[in-house]
């Protein structure tokens, strides 16, 4: 199941970080869907945002980042200016404030990130729709439809919400319309002693505010961050969940320790446990096979005599510990040994020996690729190093000349059959060169990535445009 914030443990967070407020941006990195923030606040604090999961603070610099062209957009406008973060009423999202930029943190459903001044789009993550609103530059940015702002409801607020309420149970009331999640709103009805499955307007008046008394301590007073069985993360004592609790001293580090064991994009990771896990099952399987040659031959033996009844062999295999179910025998000590009577033990034996072997070599080119994608992406002068150049988030290298000089020798120089060439219809608009990879296509969404480098890197933004046509060849 997928791990994300709840927007109670986001609003104690923000409260917590209270020492990045006021901190300068002084750099911005990003790996693939996630993005860092140095902030400068006394002392280099990296904040990690991950879009439709979390955020969180970490001191170390964050290693294998790519230079995608929101990267860049986000370091040209944002750096050296101060910051100021807030949640937004109750919703998932993270706003951030930096000097007349609004950078939108969307920490629901997929997820997205988008820079915003006077609340147009200039830049996102991601194109989004949904239904109603659409997340492209230039279209004016607009929240998810309205919720009740708990952090800020008086009790007649609170009992109105719930009395008006059309969901179907107090406890959905409380997790939907007052945006608690499952897990607090469980927690505040245990501890009312309410029956969770009332209608919202069954509630009395007593119990009502009793809850009212205990969301505010949930909100304001109680933090005390835990992890319950390493599978639910929470910012105070939940007193109706046991289990193996490990406390933190701070939210932060409760959030970190509860997102660290799945970095956001980690297929390749479960891939190779997988396939460690069939060469771990196919040794134990020619381990088992070796010490009980003889016995399994033997086995083999009894299976194929068609001299004596069908029963009497299964019965005489399942007393030596097999079972017999068609041409197969299978181990009651091993479930993972499956034996074919038709073929040779020994070849069948050389069979496994391959699979572990065709594994093996699995693992190891896909080590090898880890190790070219770390090479690729690690800091150092490259050939490129010396334009402004950037990574589509398929891969694609993208050069751009910082100056006249640069946009001819770029063109002349590395434009090759094959590449695409990018230039927009403004005076000083910068050359991109788009690099085709050898068996690898340059896709519309590279172009589009690349045309809105093009774009940002040319005079439209000082001129004021609001959109620009970007040609490519």
């Amino acid at each position: 199941m997928k791990k994300e914030i709840t927007f109670l443990d986001a609003f104690k967070l923000v409260n917590e970080l209270s020492y990045l407020q006021n901190g300068r941006v002084r750099d911005v990195k990003s790996r693939k869907n996630e993005l860092f923030l140095m902030i400068y606040s006394g002392r280099e604090y990296w904040l990690r945002i991950v879009p439709g999961r979390f955020f969180s603070v970490q001191f170390n610099k964050p290693d294998e980042t790519i230079n995608f062209p929101f990267t860049s957009k986000l370091k040209d406008t944002l750096v050296n200016k101060s910051v100021v973060l807030s949640l937004h009423k109750s919703d998932r999202i993270l706003d951030i404030k930096v000097g007349d930029y609004l950078l939108i943190a969307e920490l629901f459903s997929n997820g997205n990130v988008v820079l915003a001044e006077r609340d147009k789009i200039v830049w996102s993550m991601f194109t989004r729709e949904y239904g109603t609103r659409e997340i492209k530059s230039g279209e004016e940015y607009t929240y998810p439809p309205g919720k009740t702002d708990v952090t800020t409801l008086n009790y007649e607020g609170f009992k109105e919400t719930i009395i008006k309420s059309e969901r179907e149970s107090i406890v959905k009331c409380l997790a939907v319309d007052l945006s608690l999640g499952g897990i607090y709103s469980e927690e505040l009805i245990f501890r009312c002693g309410i029956d969770k499955f009332l209608k919202p307007n069954e509630v009395k008046d007593e119990a009502l505010n009793k809850l009212y008394e205990e969301l505010k301590k949930v909100l304001l007073d109680e933090v005390k961050p835990n992890i319950i069985n390493k599978e639910v993360l929470s910012t105070i004592e939940l007193k109706h969940l046991n289990g193996e609790k490990a406390y933190f001293e701070s939210i932060n580090e409760a959030v970190k320790s509860f997102f660290s064991e799945e970095r956001v994009n980690k297929p390749e990771s479960r891939k190779e446990e997988a396939i460690s896990k069939a060469v771990d099952q196919y040794k134990e399987n020619v381990r088992f096979l070796e010490e009980n040659f003889d016995k399994i031959s033997g086995i083999i033996k009894i299976a194929r005599d068609s001299s004596t009844s069908l029963d009497k062999r299964k019965d005489e295999i399942k007393r030596l510990g097999f079972a017999f179910s068609g041409k197969y025998i299978t181990s009651e000590a091993n479930k993972g040994v499956t034996i074919d009577i038709t073929q040779p033990l020994r070849y069948q034996l050389g069979k496994i020996y391959s699979k572990i072997k065709s594994a093996n070599s699995q693992i190891k080119r896909r080590e090898n690729k880890t190790q070219l994608i770390k090479a690729k992406i690690k800091k150092e002068d490259k050939w490129y190093s010396k334009y402004i150049w950037f990574f589509t988030l398929s891969g694609i290298l993208g050069i751009l000349g910082k100056n006249n000089d640069q946009n001819v020798s770029i063109v002349k120089k590395y434009a090759e059959p094959g590449d695409i060439v990018l230039h927009a219809d403004i005076f000083g608009s910068p050359f991109c060169v788009l690099k085709r990879e050898k068996n690898k296509e340059i896709t519309e969404e590279d172009i589009k990535e690349a045309a809105g480098m093009t774009a940002s890197y040319s005079s439209a933004w000082k001129a004021n445009a609001s959109n620009i046509d970007v040609y490519y060849v």
